[in-house]
């Protein structure tokens, strides 16, 4: 991906990966975590299961956190450009 694409998505993710953000999410994570961990039947669920669900629901919280009515719009279009 090339400016201005770029770099746009860039700026849209450096003001969503504050400290105060993700600090924000960790309880939520941690819950999520947890609650996975004691469902692990075998370590080879952990991949399967573990680390590829975590980013995932970090990531889904975040973006649920950034989102307002007053920036919806911008917001998911920022989201789908990222697809392209």
């Amino acid at each position: 991906m090339d400016p201005p694409q770029h770099t746009r998505i860039r700026r849209a993710a450096t003001k969503a990966f504050t400290v105060r953000r993700v600090q924000a999410l960790r309880p939520r994570v941690v819950e999520f975590a947890e609650s996975l961990a004691d469902k692990l039947i075998s370590p080879s669920g952990l991949v399967a299961e573990y680390v590829t669900s975590i980013p995932s629901v970090a990531l889904a919280a975040l973006i649920a956190r950034m989102i307002t009515p007053e920036n919806a719009r911008q917001t998911t279009d920022t989201i789908a450009c990222c697809r392209s």
